[in-house]
């Protein structure tokens, strides 16, 4: 009963088993979740696909089938399932979670100047709004959001100090259509409104 959304690379294909079980233990312990609290309970499973899509079908035969002593041997066939995938997850190195976000940051440094929310953000990268919030600030320091203002302002700096765009221009070049809110964070970001920013030019 997990929400969640598949996406696979442009121009390439994937295959995926997606896992429900309750009441399976491993080494006397319940296996409710595999995976810590922060980690993605996703299992990549290249070199061992077959072999644990054969075990499932089997689960699957036997479920079906109701055979005498079905119940345990499927226990014992998921145990298995999970104990390989435990053991290439060991064995592989870790997934880089700075790819979600480089790709967001490369994103919003090209896109600044759209109308961007934090679901649009993690929407390109296939995790949670709450995923990507959490990754990227402990990564990058501020939250994708803050990022983004940042860009803009950076954005508004430069035109402010090298072209003779009015305020308002600049305002909605770098995405705040209302520009008396841009006048508020400008100063609220650098210590000056964009007027003052401005008679700094030499």
């Amino acid at each position: 009963m997990v929400e969640h959304q598949e996406a696979s690379v442009k121009g390439s294909s994937f295959q995926a088993i997606s896992i429900l079980f309750k009441g399976l233990k491993l080494g006397g312990k319940p296996a409710g979740r595999i995976t810590g609290e922060d980690e993605s309970p996703l299992f990549h499973c290249q070199h061992s696909y077959d072999k644990v899509n054969q075990y499932l079908i089997e689960v699957l035969t036997e479920y079906y089938e109701e055979k005498p002593g079905y119940v345990e041997l499927n226990s014992s066939l998921l145990q298995t399932v999970i104990l390989l995938l435990l053991r290439n997850q060991q064995a592989a190195p870790p997934p880089s979670l700075s790819s979600v976000s480089e790709k967001v940051k490369a994103y919003i440094e090209e896109n600044f100047r759209l109308e961007l929310t934090l679901s649009d953000l993690a929407e390109i990268v296939h995790v949670s709004s709450y995923h990507l919030a959490h990754v990227f600030k402990e990564e990058v320091g501020v939250s994708p959001i803050q990022y983004l203002i940042r860009c803009r302002i950076e954005e508004a700096k430069k035109l402010l100090l090298q072209t003779d765009l009015s305020v308002a221009d600049i305002s909605a070049e770098v995405g705040y259509p209302n520009a008396n809110y841009f006048n508020i964070l400008f100063k609220k970001v650098t210590g000056a409104n964009p007027g003052k920013f401005r008679s700094k030019r030499g």
